[in-house]
């Protein structure tokens, strides 16, 4: 019986491989005068050696993914309608802003690259680095505070709200 098991699995194709939400936790670090951040130890092997640095879905942050679940956000972005103007801008943003292929130095610093550090951190050095399920964020420290006080605020709007949508 698990050889018949094992046998339709390997028949069954599979549409899409299932995305890894191995990202929680928050953490608090800085940058250091070089552009430099160290991601924290607990990211470090799900993001595995190589991952891609961008910004984060809604654009107000960076984000870093492992190699394989970046492709598939391309994938599904690649879905839209790329005739509309806003997909087509938002396309191009995230390539331009899109850094593939980094790879941590021998203590776990990343350089963020200056287009992009500038662009959505400005001068800022405080930063809040949290789990989103199949990424990291990294924020400005006040913007992650923000989201925790309008969390505590709304709390019971939100999960009410959540739990209409089951």
């Amino acid at each position: 019986m698990d050889e018949e098991r094992r046998q339709t699995a390997e028949e069954t194709p599979q549409t899409q491989a299932p995305r890894a939400f191995t990202f929680f936790g928050c953490y608090e670090h800085s940058l250091d005068t070089k552009g430099r951040l160290i991601i924290p130890t607990a990211y470090r092997k799900p993001l595995g050696d190589c991952f891609t640095v961008t910004i984060t879905p809604e654009g107000d942050g960076i984000a870093l993914y492992p190699e394989e679940t970046f492709d598939m956000l391309i994938q599904d972005l690649m879905q839209l309608n790329r005739y509309n103007d806003s997909v087509r801008r938002y396309l191009a943003y995230l390539a331009k802003m899109s850094y593939r292929n980094v790879e941590p130095d021998t203590q776990g610093r990343i350089l963020i690259p200056a287009k992009l550090r500038q662009s959505m951190l400005g001068d800022v050095r405080e930063l809040e680095i949290s789990g989103d399920l199949d990424h990291v964020r990294i924020y400005i420290a006040d913007m992650g505070a923000d989201e925790d006080n309008y969390f505590n605020t709304h709390r019971v709007e939100i999960l009410q709200e959540v739990s209409a949508l089951k």
